[in-house]
């Protein structure tokens, strides 16, 4: 006993030593395992000292260093657990009795030895838990490897279970099945394939029908209704849904996978085999009797009466109509709004959204220009173009402030009136077939559906084609008399441009402080060239910036556009490509060089030198020009001014036959009206000194108006394009040769080329006197007149008949160039000379001696070849003379 002692005093004296029991002497009692039940003292240290061997046994076992495998998984120190393997006592359930067949010491029968029952059974133990009390059958000794399965604790297989077993060592699932979640917070987790969201996944179908369907899915069911509107076509938004049989689903879950339902847009379920039942009920229960085949009640169709839905109800009941707009300017591509017609705000909100308009719409026209203010008054279209029977209004053109764009409508106009015209042929056509069914001539008949009627369906076919050409063309004039009120509006807006329908929007001058100074776009051309210009753009407000005021102003912003003109990207590579391309000098068409910018106008030509002189372009032609012409009674003498000619005066004659609309008078019409009126006669007394024109000149008198007088001119102008209709009559630059030697216009034979009485004094460049001659104009033609005869040298230039010694010489002035025009002495100031009959020049004065015909008729183009004109350039140029080097006529020109 003292050994024994002995032995558990050393395992435990690092640990507190145990309690020491002190009895009385009276009550000791000498204990034996084999004499009594009573457990005694030595039982008790025993079992305390075992307990603490088994303990200090583990922790050796633990502290033991055994070498790491090298293949064993390293885990951080974050994810290991900190929790103790073993289960504590109080929560541990005892698989088997203890050893000896003897009960654990309760602590309460030490402090109180006499509570021990002696008596209480040692072969059985009681459980009591929580729940249920029971007796359990003493359970048998087992190996340690083959332990007993709890059934009522844990039945699960270990493949099964997810809950923290394992951390107490019951029998637990691998870590392959286990989440680590699930291990420790010991919640069952849902399968991944449970976690998937609902999903509608079904075939539509339109209520009522089996034909019209869709496969659809959808995560909502506001997303499904969305998409059955879409897919299905349904003409109002969907709003109900129903199972095959009429029972409605509200819920999404409701609906099965890949299910069929029925999409209603309010209404009720229809059942899409409602008439095959009903076929199906009539064929068996239909009977045949002495009266006829008598149908069940089941089967027989009720009239209903139409019910509308309350959105529809609605609409009607907000007096809502259908009206056709178009954007201003456009006539296509029109687009349809239901709108209220005492809503006229909500209606231009529509049309703005609906055709994309860049600001909102303020403004409704018809389409003769009208402003609708009211929807009420928008026009209904015709019965003709209605599709249906709900009428539909317009058609309105919207604006967003411009004003009405007349040429859209036109040209809608006539397209409605094309499409009236086809339709009444097609109708025409087919009353024409009627009528031959009618009459029994079958082999004119085209259409295989007339063939197949009846006299009294041929006769009422006819009274319908009848009515509806009628229609038609009540519709046609309808359309042809909008077209005639807007016709006008539409010519005056081709002839105004943008500024027609932009005239709502206010206009600044160009020297406006909000605009600023206004720049130059010029047209430039390479010197000598006449083809090919660019637009050029200048800027004149930045070219004034650190200039102004100052002594040089003008001649510092002409190098500045002179600088910009050289880095031109066009002008930097020539069409003649010169050695410097570097800007020196600008000119003008009329070969002045300009030294002022400001002089400029927009849109002008300019021809850009670069060191070299001007280099004509231009080729100048023998041209006749017509002014208006007044006069007035001033008294003691007459006055004759000359105004420009407007094109608007013009619209009752043509321009190509004057000789049939025009009388040629010398001097002033007397026929014309003189004007007497003391206002007029004040304004042509102001007018006089830069318009006055001589009153012994020749006239032309209009035949429909005596008091409409034309002065005509002869100009020197350059080379028109063919077909050019800046001046009138057209073709003023064609000329007729007789072989008498006559020169007469082609747009008007009655004027012929004159050397008039006139001689004046012209100051001419190079020489210290003036160059004398006789005035050249157009006049009369008259027969065997020698001051209008002329004949062609072969030298190139041209002698008058009455002066055989004189030459026509041109005075080197432009028609249009007002700045080198140096008018002479001794012709009214209203009048411009151009050529004069004059002596012969000298030296390199000659060239204002010489002139060329150029001819360019179709039929007339090669003649050029048979001249014989002594001067290389001519075969160059295609120019001819009609003059042999003999002097004779070369009559094969």
């Amino acid at each position: 006993m003292e050994r024994l002692v002995f032995f558990c005093y050393r395992m435990s004296k690092k640990k507190e030593d145990p309690p020491k029991i002190h009895l009385p002497k009276e009550q000791s009692v000498q204990f034996s395992r084999t004499n009594t039940d009573m457990v005694s003292y030595e039982d008790l240290l025993i079992a305390q000292y075992l307990e603490e061997l088994r303990k200090t046994k583990g922790e050796m076992r633990k502290k033991k260093d055994v070498p790491r495998s090298p293949y064993a998984q390293r885990v951080s120190s974050a994810t290991e657990y900190k929790y103790s393997k073993r289960r504590p006592m109080s929560a541990t359930y005892p698989a088997r009795p203890p050893s000896g067949n003897k009960p654990k010491i309760d602590a309460k029968f030490i402090a109180d030895p006499n509570l021990w029952d002696p008596a209480t059974p040692r072969e059985r133990m009681t459980i009591t838990t929580a729940t249920t009390t029971a007796t359990r059958q003493q359970i048998k000794n087992r190996p340690a490897s083959a332990p007993a399965k709890n059934k009522g604790l844990n039945s699960r297989p270990m493949s099964a279970t997810s809950n923290l077993s394992w951390f107490y060592g019951r029998s637990t699932r691998p870590w392959s099945g286990r989440s680590f979640g699930s291990a420790f917070s010991g919640r069952k987790i849902k399968s991944q394939y449970k976690k998937q969201p609902l999903i509608i996944r079904v075939v539509a179908y339109k209520n009522g029908s089996r034909e019209s369907f869709a496969k659809i899915a959808a995560p909502t069911m506001k997303i499904f209704l969305e998409c059955c509107t879409d897919r299905l076509g349904l003409p109002f938004a969907a709003r109900r849904v129903f199972f095959e049989g009429g029972d409605e689903i509200f819920d999404a879950e409701d609906i099965p996978i890949d299910g069929e339902v029925f999409v209603s847009c309010g209404e009720n379920y229809k059942d899409p085999l409602a008439s095959v039942k009903r076929n199906i009920l009539i064929s068996e229960g239909a009977k045949w009797t002495l009266s006829g085949l008598l149908l069940p009640d089941e089967g027989r169709v009720r009239t209903r009466k139409a019910k509308m839905s309350k959105r529809m109800k609605k609409l009607i009941e907000n007096n809502r109509v259908r009206i056709v707009v178009y954007k201003n300017g456009i006539a296509t591509e029109p687009i349809e709004c239901v709108a209220d017609q005492n809503n006229m705000e909500d209606f231009l909100c529509a049309c703005t959204a609906k055709l994309n308009l860049t600001s909102y719409a303020k403004i409704l026209y018809d389409w003769e220009g009208n402003v609708i203010s009211d929807l009420n008054d928008a026009p209904i279209l015709d019965d003709c173009f209605q599709p249906g029977s709900t009428p539909i209004r317009g058609p309105l053109w919207v604006s967003i402030g411009e004003a009405f764009n007349a040429i859209a409508a036109y040209s809608y106009i006539r397209t409605m009136r094309s499409v009236v015209i086809s339709r009444m042929d097609d109708a025409g056509k087919y009353k024409g077939e009627l009528q031959c069914a009618l009459d029994g001539n079958k082999e004119k008949i085209t259409m295989t559906v007339i063939l197949s009627m009846k006299k009294e369906e041929i006769e009422a076919h006819i009274e319908k084609a009848e009515a509806e050409i009628e229609n038609l063309n009540e519709t046609k004039q309808d359309l042809q008399a909008k077209l005639e009120n807007i016709q006008q509006l539409q010519q005056r807006e081709k002839n105004e441009g943008s500024n027609f329908t932009m005239g709502h929007i206010k206009e600044f001058k160009f020297d406006h402080r909000l605009v600023g100074r206004k720049g130059l776009r010029l047209k430039v051309y390479e010197n000598g060239i006449v083809e090919g210009g660019m637009d050029f753009y200048f800027n004149l407000s930045g070219a004034m910036k650190g200039i102004e005021g100052g002594h040089d102003a003008k001649q510092k912003i002409l190098q500045r556009l002179l600088d910009d003109l050289s880095s031109n990207r066009l002008l930097a590579n020539p069409v003649r490509p010169k050695i410097l391309p570097v800007a020196s000098n600008i000119y003008d068409q009329y070969g002045n060089d300009i030294k002022d910018v400001f002089t400029l106008e927009y849109d002008q030509e300019i021809w850009v030198s670069f060191g070299e002189p001007f280099i004509n372009p231009f080729t100048w032609m023998l041209q006749i020009q017509f002014d208006e012409a007044e006069c007035y009674d001033m008294g003691d003498k007459t006055l004759c001014i000359r105004k420009q000619l407007m094109t608007d005066s013009l619209h009752d004659y043509t321009d190509y036959n004057m000789q049939n609309e025009w009388d040629v008078h010398i001097g002033f019409p007397p026929t014309y009206p003189a004007k007497s009126n003391e206002y007029e006669k004040a304004r042509a007394v102001d007018l006089a000194g830069s318009s006055e024109v001589d009153s012994r000149s020749h006239y032309l008198q209009s035949k429909k108006k005596e008091d409409f007088a034309l002065y005509p001119e002869l100009v020197v102008n350059h080379k028109l394009k063919k077909g050019q209709k800046d001046f009138w009559p057209m073709e003023t630059q064609s000329w007729i040769i007789s072989k008498k030697g006559n020169i007469y216009a082609k747009c008007c034979p009655q004027l012929c080329l004159t050397v008039s009485d006139t001689r004046v004094d012209i100051p001419w460049s190079g020489k210290n006197s003036p160059l004398n001659g006789f005035v050249v104009t157009v006049q009369k033609k008259m027969s065997a007149n020698t001051y209008q005869q002329w004949r062609f040298n072969p030298n190139g230039t041209l002698t008058c008949m009455a002066y055989e010694n004189l030459l026509l010489t041109y005075l080197q002035h432009k028609f249009g160039d007002e700045e080198g025009y140096m008018a002479p002495d001794g012709v009214k100031p209203g009048q411009r000379i151009y050529l004069v009959l004059a002596d012969p020049l000298q030296k390199k004065e000659k060239l204002y001696q010489r002139f060329a015909l150029k001819q360019e008729r179709f039929e007339n183009l090669g003649q050029w070849k048979y001249s014989d004109a002594t001067n290389p350039e001519f075969n160059k140029l295609a120019y001819s003379w009609p003059c042999r080097r003999d002097g004779s006529l070369n009559e094969v020109i």
